[in-house]
């Protein structure tokens, strides 16, 4: 035994020895180091060989079978930025993090400028171990455990969704729920036959990265949906590079293999042996690392990421499981129905959506049930929905909630919660909450009027271009209210603008304006004209009424 080799066992028993414990008293999990796996490995001859392996558990501190993550290390081994960043991230939202550790059981610190110290068949093996271990657990829903890793840890991840890799690792009785590639190096050295489980399998890779580029990974992705796994994600990240994760700057690794040379050149064959792609024959060299090396193989790449992105793919790394059903939003589950009670469409697909977590879906959803020819009238339900939505901060269900509580639409009447969800929406930079939230101001709704108040937001929503902000905002031009500079003219164009987009008051406005001839030449056949339009549509029953009014007065 190694020095090195008996210095890492010696840290694992010392680990195991600390069992589990708390990390910090308020962590919502139990953390357990030193949890023994039994990894399984092909050698030659399709026998199997076995070692053991170590990893860290992040148990979710609830009751009841919980998901489970397989995490899976990178070249760079086990670090706090990456495997326990995530591990922590999961465990907090209730999954089950089991971090393996495939480097420091066998003797070795990395990986990232010598891949043969541990091959990465075994770490494809060690995820296999990680979720025979958890499903073992009866505290564990062996059918939500996924697996994830970046780079290395990525391509174990990828792996293990591929049929020809799992008959090699003895595999096939099991099935990960979900599978979380982020820049993985497998799409550099592609598999040939890319037949999968079928479960999903999320892509995160990095714009900039030079070490495993995204584009050969959409190649890939491309095959893997074209063998007809139809759940297939991918997202590319701006602006970063490898180890994203990593948030304190770019930084060159000179020594580090890269087979980004490989690209496009070379199948992977289920025996981990390669084919190249133009020729469809092998290499006549045996040591097919020897091969490589001379070929394509390369040392350097860039490794770094940056704060706002890795927040960013972190909630996309959790919205994935959502839609995976690894992770299941009760909360939404709970309020939104059985998407079979829908008819296929689009509204089923945004309830599907929507049971997931996805806010805009539940706003989607509310207003299929709160408004005629979509799903069906149901305004209790809409407003439920929009409640959660509005909950989660969506500015459109907020002021959408605003308008159900004004009239008692589904819910009861309130007119001061009303006002501050309207204004909430406004102070978000909505438009549509803009002109609400002026509207209650201007006609004392949830407080005492304020004039000057509703017109600053209905001109903020005439800004963003909304034709109701527009009408009310020109309203007060004409009539000069509010502080607001009375100009009849330039109410009239406003109105006009409005009218472009069809808005009912619009035309009634702009006919009274030009029945008084007030801003505008005095003309009753125009007056006639826009009370008509308004007349006519069915959108708005007040100005429908006042036009109807309007036109029998002009027609005497």
């Amino acid at each position: 035994m190694t020095m090195r080799r008996a210095l890492c066992l010696g840290l694992l028993l010392a680990a195991a020895m600390w069992g589990p414990f708390p990390a910090v008293a308020a962590d919502p999990w139990t953390l357990t180091k030193g949890v023994e796996l039994v990894s399984r490995w092909p050698a030659d001859r399709g026998a199997m060989r076995e070692d053991r392996v170590t990893a860290d558990l992040y148990r979710p501190k609830l009751e009841g079978r919980v998901p489970a993550m397989v995490i899976v290390n990178s070249s760079g081994g086990v670090r706090s930025y990456t495997e326990r960043h995530y591990a922590r991230v999961l465990a907090a939202a209730g999954i089950a993090a089991l971090v393996i550790d495939s480097f420091t059981p066998r003797g070795v610190l990395g990986t990232g400028d010598d891949q043969n110290r541990v091959p990465q068949s075994r770490s494809n093996a060690d995820a296999v171990a990680g979720f025979r271990w958890l499903a073992a657990q009866g505290w564990v829903d062996s059918s939500r455990i996924a697996v994830m890793g970046m780079s290395r840890g990525g391509e174990a991840a990828q792996a293990v969704a591929l049929e020809q890799f799992r008959r090699g690792l003895a595999a096939t009785d099991i099935r990960f729920a979900a599978h979380v590639a982020i820049t993985p190096g497998g799409c550099n050295l592609q598999p040939r036959d890319t037949a999968t489980t079928g479960a999903p399998i999320f892509f995160m890779l990095a714009e900039l990265d030079d070490g495993t580029p995204a584009l050969p990974c959409v190649e890939l992705i491309l095959r893997l949906r074209a063998a007809g796994n139809a759940n297939v994600r991918w997202a590319v990240y701006p602006g970063v590079h490898h180890a994203h994760e990593a948030t304190t700057g770019a930084e060159f690794l000179l020594k580090d293999w890269t087979a980004r040379a490989c690209a496009g050149r070379f199948f992977r064959e289920a025996d981990g042996g390669v084919t190249d792609r133009a020729t469809g024959r092998r290499p006549d060299e045996p040591n097919l690392t020897k091969f490589l090396s001379a070929t394509c193989i390369e040392a350097g790449y860039t490794i770094g990421g940056d704060e706002r992105v890795k927040s960013q793919s972190t909630a996309d790394l959790l919205q994935f499981l959502r839609d995976a059903e690894v992770l299941r939003d009760e909360e939404a589950r709970a309020v939104v129905p059985d998407c079979e009670s829908i008819p296929e469409g689009i509204h089923r697909r945004i309830c599907v959506r929507a049971r997931n977590g996805w806010t805009g879906d539940l706003v989607g959803l509310a207003r299929g049930y709160r408004y005629a020819g979509r799903i069906r009238r149901d305004d209790a339900l809409a407003a439920r929905l929009f409640e959660l939505a509005a909950k989660r901060g969506h500015a459109v269900a907020k002021w959408e909630l605003a308008a159900m509580l004004r009239d008692g639409a589904g819910v009861g009447r309130d007119h001061a919660r009303a006002l501050r969800l309207a204004c909430e929406a406004a102070e978000a930079g909505d438009s549509s909450g803009m002109n609400l939230c002026g509207y209650f101001i201007r006609d004392g709704i949830g407080r005492p009027k304020d004039d000057a108040a509703a017109a600053a937001w209905f001109r903020a929503a005439a800004d963003l271009g909304h034709s109701n902000g527009m009408v009310n905002f020109a309203r007060f031009m004409h009539g000069g209210r509010g502080g607001v500079p009375r100009d009849q003219a330039a109410a009239v164009a406003l109105w006009r603008q409005a009218a472009f987009f069809k808005n009912p008051w619009a035309y009634v406005y702009l006919a009274r304006a030009y029945e008084s001839g007030e801003g505008v030449a005095a003309d009753k056949d125009k007056a006639l004209e826009y009370f008509r339009a308004a007349a006519a549509q069915e959108s708005d029953g007040e100005a429908q009424r006042a036009a109807q009014e309007a036109v029998k007065r002009l027609q005497r």
